[in-house]
This record gives C-alpha cells, sequence and structure tokens, in this order.
C-alpha cells in the first residue's frame, strides 16, 4: 500500500468514526415533581449525558407555607403524557393537584420551548432553563416572577435538586428555607418530607 492510499484510509476511518459518534442516540428527557421547602416545589427534567446529568429545565413552584399539604378534601393526583421517537428529547406534559391547588407544565424539548398552567405564550428554552413561578395558591396572582439559567449539568446520583438549588443564590433565596414547614391538617395522615432546606441545614452534599 503507498503512503498516499494509507494517508486516504486514514482519513476515511476518521471520517467514519466522526459519523458515528454522531449517530449516536441522544437520551430522552425524564421529569419529576418533589417538595423542596416548605413554601417551594421544584420539577426537574434532565437527560444523561456521559456521566452528568443535563439539566434541560427545573420549575420551582411557590406559595405559602405548606400550600401543597392535603387539606380536608384529600385531594391529591399526579398525571401526564410523554412522547419519544428516535433520537429525540421528547414532549413531555405533566401535571399535579395538591387539595384544591393544580400545577402544569407542557415541554417540547425539540422545539426549546416550555408552556406553564394554560398560558397562551411559550417560554424559549435557547438561554434559559429554570422558570420560578410564584403566588400558586392564590387564584389570579400567580405569576411568573423570573427566569433564568442555572448550571446545564450536575454529577450523576445523589439529589439534583441539592445540587442545583446550592450552586445558586437565586434558587437559593427563592426556597426561603427561613420559613419553618407547618404542621399537616390533623384530619389527615401525611409522611414527613425531607426538604432541601433540610439537607442544607444538615451539611448534606
Amino acid at each position: 500500500m503507498t503512503a498516499g492510499a494509507t494517508k486516504w484510509c486514514a482519513c476515511a476511518l476518521t471520517l467514519l468514526a466522526a459519523a458515528t459518534q454522531g449517530e449516536l442516540p441522544r437520551d430522552p428527557t425524564s421529569c419529576g415533581t418533589n417538595i423542596v421547602s416548605a413554601t417551594v416545589v421544584a420539577s426537574y427534567c434532565s437527560h444523561r449525558a456521559g456521566n452528568e446529568d443535563a439539566v434541560d429545565l427545573m420549575i420551582l413552584w411557590r406559595g405559602r407555607a405548606g400550600w401543597f399539604q392535603r387539606g380536608l378534601t384529600g385531594q391529591f393526583g399526579a398525571g401526564g403524557t410523554r412522547t419519544l421517537g428516535h433520537d429525540r428529547a421528547g414532549l413531555i406534559s405533566e401535571h399535579r393537584v395538591y387539595d384544591d391547588i393544580r400545577i402544569a407544565f407542557s415541554a417540547d424539548f425539540d422545539a426549546g420551548t416550555v408552556m406553564i398552567d394554560e398560558a397562551s405564550v411559550p417560554i424559549r428554552l435557547e438561554n434559559v432553563n429554570a422558570v420560578l413561578v410564584d403566588g400558586v395558591d392564590r387564584g389570579d396572582r400567580r405569576h411568573i416572577a423570573q427566569t433564568l439559567r442555572i448550571a446545564p449539568r450536575v454529577p450523576l446520583g445523589g439529589d439534583p435538586n441539592l445540587r442545583l438549588i446550592r450552586g445558586s443564590r437565586t434558587l437559593l433565596r427563592f426556597l426561603q428555607c427561613d420559613v419553618p414547614m407547618p404542621v399537616p391538617p390533623a384530619a389527615t395522615s401525611q409522611l414527613a418530607v425531607i426538604t432541601v432546606c433540610d439537607k442544607l441545614a444538615a451539611g448534606e452534599k
């Protein structure tokens, strides 16, 4: 084999490797929702990227202390839909009901947009991956307080909500960790919740 042929083969193998890497499917986005403070519930969406968790979206829903606790009606529920395709991030719609308070979002991670509640105008996710919603328990006073860009990735394992909030002064202030968790209504039986605020106070990392 001539030197020219050897050089051509090396280039071809390099191009083939690059093409193969480009064909690796992207992991789909998945979401979860958890209580993170006495006033805030967090919806967190991400996908795996190597040894890290890539942050697609975080929504912090804030109201008065204990707004997510079950009242006398005891209503509580969750639901949603997910649409995936080959090498696609996916479309995810989720809603949760806490007594008589409903929170919901619909995200198209391929188009890079998210709708909060029944809003008519989507939020573009080009330079945004966190949305802070305030007044969730105050009817028409519910509003988007801020959109921002937070750390795009966190290490796998542990509590991603804790790691993201600990690394952002804006998110940490929004949690209002100085507000104590109220005692649940006596008519309901609810398990104690270990919040991000509790973990921060304990020095958990």
